[in-house]
């Protein structure tokens, strides 16, 4: 397999754990990441869509564009031997599914659960996405069919605040408020999460199969 792209997550060898510490259960995550160029068109669409509000999003309530990703599972919790049936299941779910376009046209806000009564700010998409629930679909059962509980999935969104400084305004019906920004989603990425580290660290990553480029590649989906 070729070596997936480092963009965003500390790269790290997954069959090493860290030198002095005691044996903990460590959280995984399978999410997308964007390009370079997708970030960066990500982060101009943020300026714009917070510009034409008035408002403005700086530390400490903004979450490092370094870090933005797309999460194709909830954080899965157990020993370091869990890599290697969640390494199964992101190869199997895969090597199932082409690559789709995301394309995030708004921002919008919600009210969080966890942190209590914190505000999150993220990107939703146009549209029904039938790319990603396909993936995530199949992400899910193949972890499911090797017995790691998968409660809940969730839509489309990139958040870019897990502790915004309040709500969005709300802008007039039909207002435009940002570019649309066209995301390829051709990779798997599994990440370690750990509180000590600013970054996700990634374990490994596979391909999806290869399909036409923008929306109109959703039809080899069926």
């Amino acid at each position: 397999m070729d070596q997936p792209r480092n963009i965003g997550v500390t790269r790290v060898d997954a069959s090493r754990g860290s030198p002095n510490t005691a044996p903990m259960a460590d959280c995984y995550l399978f999410m997308a990441m964007p390009s370079p160029a997708e970030r960066l068109a990500l982060v101009e669409a943020l300026r714009q869509a917070l510009a034409v509000r008035g408002q403005r999003l700086a530390a400490p309530h903004a979450f490092d564009p370094a870090n933005w990703h797309q999460s194709l599972s909830p954080k899965c919790e157990g020993p370091p031997a869990l890599r290697t049936v969640l390494r199964q299941a992101g190869a199997a779910a895969a090597e199932q599914t082409p690559a789709f376009t995301l394309s995030f046209n708004r921002l919008r806000d919600a009210v969080s659960s966890s942190p209590a009564s914190a505000i999150h700010w993220a990107f939703q998409v146009r549209g029904a996405a039938p790319g990603f629930a396909v993936l995530q679909q199949r992400l899910h059962e193949a972890l499911r069919a090797r017995g790691v509980a998968v409660p809940h999935g969730n839509r489309p969104h990139v958040t870019v605040s897990y502790r915004a400084p309040g709500p969005l305004v709300r802008l007039p019906r039909q207002h435009p408020e940002m570019g649309e920004v066209h995301w390829r989603v051709a990779t798997v990425w599994l990440v370690r999460v750990r509180p000590a580290i600013p970054r996700y660290e990634a374990i490994d990553a596979w391909p999806l199969r290869p399909a036409p480029a923008g929306p109109e590649g959703q039809g080899e989906l069926f």
